[in-house]
Formats: structure tokens, sequence, C-alpha cells
């Protein structure tokens, strides 16, 4: 075991290393998969319900895109009664067309006058969504092949060659290492496909883990777009509803805090999850079901209701 890897386990996973060694994780290991099927149905749904799912293929690749930066906010909508998915629609009275992505005015309106709670977010923030959404949609437009690895690898060259030097200095000293590390990468299968795809989109003004995690979890667990069946990279987002849940179950020392992508805690998060399902590890989106149902952002838990509750030492 390497240095850092060994800092990671210490750092974050001596328990879940006690229940795995004891043989403790079987039965939760089953129980997820089980409803990891109920969690997919879900999201099928939600994708048919605001208009995502079927339909042009390029259109299908920018909606779910914007879809996956409106998930970013999940948990500041929850709180006010709203919901990523309500505010999408929202926004897309106004962006009907692959074109209307281009528009950043446009896309300044849909976001500010139309939807309901994202508009109270700050301009900083709103411009570094819009920019995204633009420099995303062009990409998209440019693109000839949306095969998977051609898809990569022409994304990954649109986005190094025209969207870095759009980049204030500020967000270009953040995002420096991922254009050096999507630079560095040879797409050659599925597998480094998907990978370059998450890091083009964390090279993007707005781009972090989390979308880029939803991106590639609906594109390829849900809407099936490449029809590939290989999955053993494709990660469910790690946001804090589920570090509460992945405490609660007893899997991680303390919770994770930093939910960056080259972080200690989101390493650690994905150990847990290659270890649990390495075929699958977007199962771990049932952690996520569990904490908008039952765990988090609640002043009591409902526990008796929840999928896991026999299987949870609720060690929060």
């Amino acid at each position: 075991m390497r240095k850092e890897e060994k800092r990671v386990w210490d750092s974050y996973l001596t328990k879940f290393s006690a229940k795995m060694e004891g043989g403790l994780l079987n039965n939760l290991k089953e129980e997820m998969s089980i409803k990891s099927r109920i969690v997919e149905k879900h999201y099928m749904k939600l994708m048919e319900n605001i208009g995502i799912r079927g339909g042009d293929i390029k259109c299908t690749l920018i909606d779910t895109f914007a879809y996956s930066i409106f998930d970013k906010y999940n948990w500041k909508l929850r709180d006010k009664g709203e919901s990523p998915s309500k505010e999408y629609r929202r926004f897309k009275k106004t962006i009907n067309k692959i074109e209307d992505y281009f528009d950043e005015d446009l896309l300044y309106y849909a976001i500010k006058d139309e939807c309901n709670e994202l508009s109270n977010i700050n301009r900083a923030e709103i411009e570094r969504i819009i920019t995204s959404m633009s420099q995303f949609a062009n990409a998209i437009k440019n693109i000839k092949n949306i095969e998977l690895i051609n898809f990569a690898n022409e994304l990954k060259n649109y986005i190094i060659f025209n969207t870095s030097k759009d980049l204030p200095e500020k967000i270009y000293r953040v995002k420096s290492q991922y254009y050096g590390t999507l630079l560095m990468m040879n797409i050659k299968d599925n597998t480094t496909a998907i990978e370059a795809l998450k890091t083009s989109i964390l090279c993007l003004p707005i781009g972090e883990q989390q979308i880029a995690n939803m991106y590639t979890y609906l594109l390829i667990v849900i809407l099936n777009t490449w029809n590939i069946s290989g999955r053993s990279i494709v990660y469910a987002p790690l946001d804090h509803g589920v570090a509460e849940v992945l405490l609660s179950l007893g899997l991680t020392d303390k919770k994770l805090e930093n939910m960056e992508y080259e972080s200690n805690g989101y390493k650690a998060y994905k150990i847990i999850c290659d270890t649990l399902f390495p075929e699958e590890p977007s199962k771990m989106m049932v952690a996520r079901a569990v904490a908008e149902r039952w765990c988090y952002q609640r002043k009591i838990k409902i526990c008796d209701e929840c999928w896991l509750n026999k299987l949870c030492p609720k060690e929060y």
C-alpha cells in the first residue's frame, strides 16, 4: 500500500477496515444492491418528467449537464422546499434548444428571473454557471461523432484549446491542475473516456466532483446513452448528505468534509465504493436516497422507516 493511500485509510477508514475484515459488510452490500434498482428507476422517471430522456442526443448531452449543475444545489434547494428538478423546469421555460445555451444573457435571465431559489445565489457564481453551460454547449455543437471514446476525445480537445484562455486568472490557478491532467490523458477505451469526460467538466468554471459524477451517472447508468456494460468508474456524487449516511453506517471514522476530486476525503469515499461495489460503485447512490428521505437535514432522523435501519449502528 502506498504511503498516500495508507494515510487515507488511517485518517478515515479504520472502522471500515475492521468491519470489512470481520465480514460485517455483506448484509449491507446486499441490501444496498437491492435498493439501488429502486433508486435507478426513480432517476429514470425524473429524467423523463423533466424532458431529458429520449430525443436528440446532443440536446440530451447539454441538458443533462445543465441539470447536473442544478443538482449541485440539491441540499440548499431542499432546505427551501424546492428541488433541482423544479428549478430546472423553470429554467427550461426559456432555454429550449442548444442554441439558447450560446446566449449568456438569455442564460442569466433564465436563472435570475425564472428560477425561485437559484436566482438568489451571488452574481459571480451565476456567471460561472452560465459560462460553463455556454462553453459546454459550444463544445457539443462542434463534436461530429458522439460515440463515447470519440466524444471524450473531441470534448477534451475543445476544453483544452478553447476554454482556458477565457478563464480569469484567479479561476485558472484553481483549474490548472485539471487542465494538466486532461492534456496528459490517453483516451483509448470506455474507462479512460469516462475519466476524461469527468476531468473535462472539472476544468470548467463551475466544474466540481458532484457535477462531474452526477453527469456521468445520469448519462451512463440512467439514460444508457452509450449502451456500455462497464461501469466500474461511474460513481455517485459525494455530498454532505451522503457523508452523513456513511458516518451513521460506521463506514467512516469521521464525517467527510472535503468533497473536492483530489481530496483525501473523496479518495476515502471511492475506496468505500470500490470495496463494496467493485463492478458498479454508483450503487452508493442509495446513500443519497437514504439521506434525502430519512437521514440528513432533519431535526429528528426517521430511522424506523429507513431502508438500512436494521443494518445501521447510528454512529452520527
